[in-house]
């Protein structure tokens, strides 16, 4: 798995980060031979990530993301997934902690 970051893009908003990311699960040559021929799992689950996170003032931001999973728990029977997200944080500060 690897992603990267990148904040300062847009002028103005220095503390907002866009990230992109990969991963990848394999599943072993045992594992593929003891599912059966019939349904047998497929190699590989990989997931891409695209996210951006806005920080709206000093103590909120928000973080959509989007990912796309292929081949979810590398079984066949499982279409493949799109998944929205969205992520609210508040710092402590606002509440006086």
């Amino acid at each position: 798995s690897g992603g990267l970051k990148f904040s300062g893009w847009i002028a103005g908003r220095d503390a907002d980060e866009f990230g992109l990311a990969i991963a990848s699960g394999f599943t072993s040559d045992a594992y593929r031979r003891a599912t059966g021929a019939d349904g047998a799992a497929k190699a590989s689950e990989i997931a891409a990530e695209m996210t951006y996170r806005a920080q709206l003032n000093r103590w909120l931001s928000i973080q959509p993301s989007v990912q796309y999973v292929r081949n979810p728990s590398a079984d066949p029977a499982i279409a493949d997934a799109l998944l929205l997200g969205l992520r609210v944080e508040a710092s402590h500060s606002l509440f006086g902690f």
